[in-house]
């Protein structure tokens, strides 16, 4: 949720909006997707 009330700028300055990564996996049996972590 913060995600939608911050200010775009706030993610900029902190750096989170250049380097952000969030990878997901896709299972071949399931066909679904997850967050890898």
């Amino acid at each position: 949720d913060a995600a939608i009330l911050m200010n775009p700028q706030t993610w900029v300055a902190s750096g989170h909006l250049g380097g952000f990564s969030d990878p997901l996996m896709d299972c071949r049996e399931c066909k679904e997707r997850f967050q890898s972590r």
